[in-house]
């Protein structure tokens, strides 16, 4: 079974009546957020250049295939209708659902703290454009003209990206790395970003401390040195773990416990019943 008919017979994309009016509010959404990551482009906010262009990709296809009589479920189902439906027609080249793939993979890492490069950030919103230019022509609704969607990239306003910078270490305890999310082993402080110190074990053997061992005798090795007078540590604290740990083997009689401890209970005597009581 192809892939698209899978999706079909899955729920992954459904077949539904086209609606001009809804893909007429996916492409005003994706025009929006179109404008606004041309102007994070321009100020080099490269997480927010990353998130929209992710968006103004995946409302073009939605709108794309809403206008051809199909709903997506979810994302594999959307890039599963785009190459059916435009990829395998020749209307679209192969890339673009690679790029949906990696504009979203991108979007993730955001979210999950990593800061977008301006290479990412500026491949995705080329990338947005293209796509978006295609399907404005390709429907061609009034009022959403293709020549409208711009083609360049956005240069980089020197001042604004500085203002941008500003606010983003403002916004960051001091000593803080500037690149990146902080990794697990930093941690704030009031004197700054120091190092998490290490974490206690949490079980497992344990030996009490005790003496130093002694020096090696002379000509003798590491391994030879042995404890004299009263330098034998001192085990009377000391936890046998591996014994504890040891099954029982009287408690398990092959059954599961619980059936075990019900057969074990013991049975409670029931008088038998009265034959020929009188009255």
């Amino acid at each position: 079974m192809a892939a698209f008919d899978d999706c079909l017979a899955k729920g992954r994309l459904k077949k539904i009546e086209p609606d001009i009016n809804h893909v007429a509010r996916e492409l005003q959404t994706a025009k929006d957020e179109l404008e606004r990551a041309r102007m994070s482009c321009g100020s080099g906010n490269w997480n927010e250049v990353a998130m929209q262009s992710y968006f103004v990709l995946t409302r073009c296809a939605r709108a794309a295939i809403h206008a051809r009589g199909y709903k997506d479920t979810n994302l594999y189902g959307l890039q599963v209708a785009i190459e059916h439906l435009f990829i395998q027609t020749g209307e679209l080249e192969k890339d673009i659902t690679k790029q949906i793939r990696d504009a979203k993979d991108v979007k993730d890492t955001v979210y999950h703290g990593r800061r977008a490069t301006a290479l990412e950030a500026r491949n995705m919103i080329a990338a947005a454009q293209r796509f978006a230019k295609f399907v404005f022509g390709r429907l061609a609704l009034p009022g959403f003209d293709a020549e409208q969607i711009p083609t360049n990239i956005p240069e980089l306003n020197s001042r604004r990206a500085e203002a941008h910078g500003a606010a983003d270490r403002d916004r960051l305890p001091e000593g803080q790395p500037g690149e990146g999310a902080p990794r697990p082993e930093w941690r704030p402080r009031p004197g700054g970003w120091q190092p998490r110190p290490d974490r206690p074990r949490s079980g497992g053997y344990s030996r009490p401390a005790g003496p130093a061992r002694p020096a090696p005798r002379d000509g003798a090795d590491d391994d030879d040195r042995q404890p004299e007078g009263d330098l034998q540590p001192d085990h009377s604290r000391q936890i046998d773990w591996l014994k504890m740990a040891r099954p029982n083997p009287s408690a398990w009689s092959g059954r599961p416990p619980y059936r075990r401890a019900a057969a074990e209970q013991p049975r409670r005597w029931t008088p038998p019943p009265d034959e020929g009581k009188d009255g």
